[in-house]
């Protein structure tokens, strides 16, 4: 599952845990589920031992990827 999809499912004060967890912080977590950031290689890897395999590191990786963009 991607970051948002987490969120939506167990909450923002689980994804606060496991960012944390990993060691990063919600901020950062919630700029990957809003497909502003993608996780480096490293950060990926730690967020998907953090949340029990719950994450998914590719999604994590390329989530700026999955960003729809609409013309103004």
């Amino acid at each position: 599952m991607d970051a948002k999809q987490f969120i939506e499912e167990y909450g923002r004060e689980e994804a606060e845990k496991v960012a944390k967890n990993a060691g990063s912080n919600i901020a950062y977590f919630s700029q990957i589920a809003n497909g502003h950031r993608n996780a480096s290689f490293k950060l990926a890897a730690k967020l998907v031992e953090a949340s029990g395999g719950r994450l998914d590191q590719f999604k994590l990786m390329s989530a700026t990827h999955d960003r729809k963009v609409v013309a103004s």
